[in-house]
Formats: C-alpha cells, sequence, structure tokens
C-alpha cells in the first residue's frame, strides 16, 4: 500500500519512516562554499596529491606531493580513502561499487516515495526528480570503468523490485571506490606519529559518518574530546589490527 509500484512477489518489508536520504554531491560542493568562506586553502588536481610521508623521531615533518614540494603542519590527517595504504600500511582495499540513475519525467507522479534496500540493491528517489540505483561490489578493484556487467547487475535486480522502472529514461552512469577494511568498520583517530591522525576505512557509509567523523577529529586535534568521544574512538582505532588486545 505504501509502495504500490512493487513487484506482486514482495510479500512485506520493514518501514523506517525516520529514514532519509543526502544528495553526496550537492553536500560535497555546499562543504567546498563553506571551506572557502572560512578561508581554507585547498589543492586540486593529482600534481599537489600527496606521494609520501616524512616520518621521524615520532611525528609526520613533511607531506611529499606529487609536483615534488613539501608540506608540513602541526597536525596531519590521512584521509585519502582507498588509496590510505599508499602512505601508510593500513589494511584499506578498496571495493568498487557501480551506480547508475534515472529521471522521472516532469508532470509525472513519482514511482517511488521512499529509499528501498533490497539483499541487491538500493532505490532512492531524490526531490529533483531522479531515482539512484545502485550498486555492485567488486573487492579489491580501482578500476574507475563502468561496464557492461555491472549495469546489467544493478538494472536487473533493481527491475525486479520495481518493474516500472525499465521505462524510464537513464540519465547517468558512474563507478566509485569504496575504503574498506577488514571488519568493515573505520578507522579513525591516533597513530603511533604524535601530529598524525587517520580517518578513513567507511565502507559503504561515508557520507552518513561524515558529520561525526569531522566533530571528532576536530576535537582530538584540538585536544577537547569527551570521555563518550575518547572510547568511541578508540573502539574504531588502527591499533585493533596491530595488536590483539587493541580497538
Amino acid at each position: 500500500e505504501l509502495e504500490p509500484q512493487l513487484h506482486p512477489d514482495v510479500i512485506g518489508g520493514w518501514w523506517f519512516p525516520e529514514d532519509a536520504s543526502v544528495d553526496s554531491r550537492r553536500l560535497t560542493c555546499s562543504l567546498r562554499a563553506a571551506c572557502v568562506a572560512a578561508g581554507v586553502h585547498m589543492m586540486f588536481g593529482h600534481e599537489t596529491g600527496a606521494k609520501a610521508l616524512e616520518l621521524s623521531n615520532g611525528k609526520c615533518t613533511g607531506i611529499h606531493l606529487n609536483n615534488g614540494s613539501i608540506l608540513s603542519a602541526k597536525a596531519i590527517i590521512i584521509a585519502n580513502g582507498a588509496w590510505m595504504r599508499e602512505l601508510l600500511p593500513i589494511p584499506i582495499t578498496p571495493h568498487k561499487g557501480q551506480s547508475y540513475s534515472l529521471r522521472m519525467p516532469p508532470n509525472q507522479p513519482p514511482i517511488l516515495s521512499r529509499v528501498l534496500f533490497a539483499q541487491d540493491t538500493y532505490i532512492v528517489p531524490k526531490a529533483d526528480g531522479r531515482i539512484i540505483v545502485g550498486a555492485t561490489v567488486e573487492p579489491g578493484s580501482f578500476d574507475p570503468n563502468v561496464t557492461p556487467q555491472g549495469m546489467m547487475h544493478c538494472m536487473s535486480n533493481a527491475c525486479a523490485l520495481v518493474p516500472s522502472l525499465a521505462d524510464l529514461p537513464l540519465e547517468e552512469m558512474w563507478s566509485g571506490l569504496r575504503p574498506t577494511t577488514p571488519d568493515k568498520e573505520p578507522i579513525l583517530g591516533k597513530t603511533s606519529f604524535d601530529n598524525l591522525f587517520l580517518a578513513g576505512g567507511y565502507w559503504r557509509n561515508g557520507v552518513l559518518l561524515a558529520p561525526k567523523t569531522g566533530q571528532l577529529l576536530a576535537d582530538l586535534v584540538n585536544d577537547d574530546l569527551s570521555e563518550e568521544d575518547e572510547l568511541l574512538l578508540e573502539t574504531f582505532s588502527w591499533d585493533r589490527f596491530t595488536r590483539k588486545e587493541g580497538g
């Protein structure tokens, strides 16, 4: 009754009235605008990517960039997603995900009004008329390409759940790399170097955990953590993979 476009074979599900979705692209644009307004200096492009860390005497004393320059800072946060292990021996691997979007025709009632999660697919209707469908899970792949096999997987599963999706125009296809740890939980907080901190390994929940992560790392760097947040960071610390009693 809530979603009449579901396939008749769907006999039930769990409804979470407070469930919502966020547009990660618009959120990123808003974050960038806020950073610029706050005076943050931002660098883009491969040439300004971090190539190596200079580590000595228990500190990170420099960040070597691809263009040959070296940066230094009082506090450094490593948050380069699936590529974190290129800078430190962190157990993070990429899990590629392919997705696509459909577009509801104008002046037509929406097919869906709620986010749907099934075993092998999710379908997310957006306020602007787009419908986001995903996603494959391809462990260990840095390949950024969208493939026919990946799209067929997503499309067949989504249309089996909501058959009327098959008649909507295809708008866009893309892929991304999920930074994934062995236990699929993030790695946050301190390292063995005094001024070097970590934020990564979110699996499929990066944008959802971003606000709390920002608050945790900011408080950690500024030595202003609450006892509750200290315990939270201990749970997700890097050392849970390096020593038996860690984490």
